[in-house]
C-alpha cells in the first residue's frame, strides 16, 4: 500500500519584483513574505488487488491536528518582455517554503513543513497607451 498526504491552503504572497536588464526583455526576481491558511488535507491510498491497482481518497478535516496559518518565505525568477504599448509577457516560477510545520503537538524533526514549486505565465495589460 502507498499513502501520499496532499495539504491544502488559501495563500497570500505579496511579492517585490526587481527587474534586472535596460532592454524591453528583462530578467526578473521575485521575493516576499508567504501567508497561508489551511482549508484541508487529502490522504490518497493506493492499494495493489491481485495486480490491479485502486486508488481510494479520503478527506481529513480534523482541524485540531493542522496548524491553521502557515507562515513562509517565496523566491522566484522569471522573464518579462515589453511590448511598444507597455503590455507585459511574464514567465515565472517561484518555490515557496513554509517554516512552521503542517500538524500540531509533533516535534520539529518529525514534523513536515511545506516546500512546493509554481510556474506562471501572464500578460499584463497597460491603461497607458
Amino acid at each position: 500500500m502507498e499513502i501520499n498526504f496532499i495539504t491544502e491552503y488559501l495563500n497570500f504572497v505579496p511579492l517585490a519584483r526587481f527587474d534586472l536588464g535596460k532592454s524591453n526583455t528583462k530578467f526578473l526576481l521575485l521575493v516576499g513574505p508567504n501567508l497561508g491558511f489551511w482549508i484541508g488535507e487529502k490522504e490518497l491510498q493506493k492499494l495493489y488487488d491481485n495486480g490491479k491497482v485502486k486508488n481510494y481518497e479520503l478527506h481529513i478535516t480534523n482541524w485540531d491536528d493542522y496548524n491553521r496559518f502557515e507562515i513562509g518565505i517565496t523566491a522566484g525568477v522569471g522573464i518579462s518582455h515589453t511590448f511598444k504599448n507597455y503590455d507585459q509577457f511574464i514567465f515565472d516560477t517561484r518555490l515557496t517554503y513554509g517554516f512552521n510545520g503542517v500538524k500540531k503537538n509533533i516535534s520539529r524533526d518529525n514534523n513536515q513543513n511545506n516546500l512546493y514549486n509554481s510556474i506562471s505565465i501572464g500578460y499584463l495589460y497597460s491603461f497607458n497607451r
